[in-house]
């Protein structure tokens, strides 16, 4: 069993909810994953899906009053909500029988995913990147202490596209990574305050909400 490491934590498995709704002949699946950290669990999430009375609306096309309605309901439960929008846009794109970038007029585009490399020594990210290698893109989860270190280890075996993803330990990554060390690696989670003043002579930065 693989334990990933983050900068909060680390954990074997998280915890998953898949949610289906029906409509006439139609349904919409959509699914709340719940990483300890943010407090929410299985049980809280079916307890909030419980109190949830769709009978009220005539059709999922009121998506965007289904959503207000849901998301009044109480200030939490974001995966949970999130699994209902996601078995939401499922079932309206199986009931208009479209595709949903053309349902968002959005170019048909050929996605390509990223593997996530958890904190570890140098060997043991070196060997992960290796067995992603059916993988375009690499996440990279940095911790604020060695953040120099797992960049170069990544880089030894691999120089596929790079996201850095700081999230709990950007308060540290800034002062830790040299600029040369950062050529054509993103960064996931960034906050403006200091990434203006970190990344503005990187030509090739990008940036990943």
């Amino acid at each position: 069993m693989i334990r990933i490491r983050i900068a909060s934590g680390s954990r074997t498995n998280t915890p998953v909810l898949l949610v289906k709704l029906k409509y006439e002949i139609f349904e919409g699946y959509g699914e709340a994953s719940m990483p300890p950290l943010y407090g929410e669990t299985i049980e809280t999430a079916q307890a909030f899906i419980k109190i949830i009375n769709l009978s009220q609306f005539h059709s999922p096309l009121e998506i965007v009053k289904i959503g207000n309605y849901i998301d009044r309901l109480n200030s939490g439960n974001t995966a949970a909500k999130d699994a209902i929008d996601i078995a939401l846009h499922n079932l309206i794109g199986k009931i208009l029988n479209v595709p949903f970038y053309k349902y968002f007029n959005l170019a048909k585009r050929n996605l390509k995913t990223s593997k996530t490399i958890g904190i570890d020594s140098s060997e043991i990210i070196e060997q992960r990147v290796l067995e992603a290698d059916d993988f375009n893109y690499l996440k990279i989860k940095f911790e604020g202490n060695k953040d120099a270190e797992i960049i170069k280890a990544m880089r030894n075996v691999s120089d596929k596209p790079q996201f850095i993803d700081p999230y709990q330990g950007h308060q540290i990554l800034y002062g830790t990574i040299h600029l040369n060390d950062t050529n054509g690696i993103g960064l996931i989670n960034p906050t403006w305050d200091k990434i203006e003043s970190y990344v503005k002579n990187i030509n090739s930065f990008f940036y990943c909400f």
